[in-house]
């Protein structure tokens, strides 16, 4: 018999569910695939070059925010 939520904690150690690591390592998966989502949308006309990058800018500076939070959740920093 299957635990409540075991599922859903698949992979995602106890401490992290704990200090909300996972959903900072989700944030951070959501966060690159926007970034897809943003270069495919400029390089297919559907975003002009100004609105590219003020979008940009504020992606970079989301993924910045959480890549901080991140570091201060305590993980190790990741290389490149």
């Amino acid at each position: 018999r299957e635990r409540r939520g075991e599922k859903a904690r698949a992979g995602v150690s106890r401490r992290e569910q704990e200090r909300g690591g996972h959903r900072v390592i989700r944030a951070r998966g959501s966060l690159s695939e926007v970034g897809s989502t943003l270069r495919f949308a400029h390089e297919n006309g559907f975003l002009s070059a100004q609105a590219y990058q003020d979008l940009r800018i504020t992606h970079g500076r989301a993924r910045a925010m959480t890549w901080r939070l991140y570091q201060a959740l305590g993980r190790p920093v990741e290389p490149g």
